[in-house]
Parts: C-alpha cells; structure tokens; sequence
C-alpha cells in the first residue's frame, strides 16, 4: 500500500509541475503577442485547438489557486459564460 500511495504522490507532484509549465507558457505567449511577436500558422492552431485551449486555461487557474478544484470550477465557469450566456454577443471569427 506504501508504494501505491508514494507513486500516487509522485504522480500528483509532476502533473502540479507539468500544470505549472503550461501555465507560464501560456503567460509567455500572451506577452509574445502583446509585444507584436508574430505567432507561427502551426502554433496559433495548436494552442486554438479546443483541448489545449481549455488545458492551458485549467493550467493558468491552477497556478492562480494551486486547487484542482477551483481551477476547473475557474475553466467551466469561463466556457459557460463564454457559450453559454454571452452566445448571443459570441464573436466565432
């Protein structure tokens, strides 16, 4: 049982770290686009495509709270306010 819970640990301890990188990428990317840096086509589709837009945005909640919770909680009320109540203003392009 020592063993289930010491790889259970580590396993939370890198998904925190690996949470905690996407997060500053996501920082470092929007000061690259406030500063006018290009963004390159393949890049602006990776980080638009839906699963890693809604990974980057969990990420940066979690490195706000350090809480899984709050930081999905932070992510669908985000989406749910996006495409749920403002569909009517939603701008696609």
């Amino acid at each position: 049982m020592e063993f289930v819970e010491q790889l259970a640990q580590m396993t939370n301890v890198v998904n925190s770290d690996m949470l905690m990188v996407l997060a500053a990428y996501g920082i470092v990317q929007t000061l690259a686009q406030d500063m006018e840096i290009k963004t390159a086509d393949k890049q602006r589709s990776f980080t638009h495509w839906m699963p890693m837009q809604v990974l980057l945005m969990f990420s940066a909640a979690f490195a706000a709270t350090s809480n899984r919770r709050q930081a999905l909680l932070a992510t669908v009320m985000y989406y749910g306010l996006k495409y749920v109540y403002g569909q009517s203003n939603l701008n696609l392009f």
